[in-house]
């Protein structure tokens, strides 16, 4: 059958060269010879952040595994890590340095 569009992610001011899904689907970005990308909600189509720094249009994008995480890279030959949400802080434990085991004294956690 036919496929019908049901959104559109509109602006950029020009070609977008890569897109990609979060993995939970709430999310696309794009990066595009403007060399800049855009984070979109997925259900809105609406823009949420503009990834700058790129200094030459931006050849790919893509997001880590768990979501937290996008990486492009770029025309200008580097590659940029950006969290567009608040890293999750690291639950953490506490222990008293005599109730440790004498392996784990020492150790950062």
């Amino acid at each position: 059958g036919k496929w019908k569009a049901v959104g559109m992610l509109r602006g950029q001011t020009d070609d977008v060269q890569d897109l990609a899904w979060s993995p939970d689907s709430t999310a696309v970005v794009t990066g595009s010879i403007e060399n800049v990308a855009f984070l979109w909600d997925a259900e809105s189509n609406r823009a949420l952040s503009r990834l700058d720094g790129h200094h030459h249009y931006i050849q790919g994008v893509c997001w880590d595994p768990l979501g937290d995480y996008i990486i492009t890279q770029s025309g200008d030959r580097s590659c940029r890590v950006y969290a567009p949400k608040p890293p999750k802080a690291p639950k953490r434990k506490r222990k008293s340095a005599e109730a440790a085991p004498a392996a784990e004294q020492g150790t950062i956690e």
